[in-house]
């Protein structure tokens, strides 16, 4: 896509120089016409490739911020929520790299505090299951006197 870019800013350099050409060989009507515009042409070539280069160089120096946030969208969307993104040096930028982090942050927050939870409510459950199979087996291995009083704590404990 970048190489696409470039070749879009060499084209559009270029049209002005080809116009120039054709203008050139017009004017040159003698063997020292064909040489001033022979170095005209040079010339003309010259200095659009020059533009074109530094052009091309502004245009992905610029673009270096939004490819990086697109890149740390990507790793944020595969879950990666320790994601964050340089705060962008153009004022359009910063607002949305300062966004991006924010809400990676926030992100990463929400699946620490899932991650408690569910870590809380496992040990939650496992607790009073392991009442009752230990109430159970004791039952099974003949300890204990059974009977309804025996059952009822069971039943008051599975809810």
């Amino acid at each position: 896509m970048a190489r696409k870019a470039l070749m879009l800013v060499v084209v559009v350099l270029s049209v002005p120089v080809l116009i120039g050409i054709v203008i050139g060989l017009g004017l040159g009507s003698s063997e020292t016409g064909w040489r001033t515009v022979g170095a005209q042409i040079v010339a003309i070539v010259a200095g659009a490739l020059l533009v074109g280069v530094i052009a091309g160089w502004f245009f992905f120096r610029s673009w270096r911020p939004v490819r990086n946030l697109i890149a740390a969208a990507g790793r944020l969307a595969d879950g990666d929520y320790t994601t964050r993104v340089p705060v962008a040096r153009s004022a359009s930028l910063r607002p949305v790299t300062n966004s991006f982090n924010v809400m990676a942050a926030q992100l990463e927050t929400a699946q620490q505090q899932r991650r408690r939870l569910l870590a809380d409510v496992g040990h939650e459950l496992r607790t009073p299951l392991t009442v009752i199979r230990g109430e159970i087996e004791a039952m099974l291995d003949g300890l204990g006197i059974e009977g309804a009083w025996r059952t009822a704590p069971l039943l008051a404990e599975a809810g």
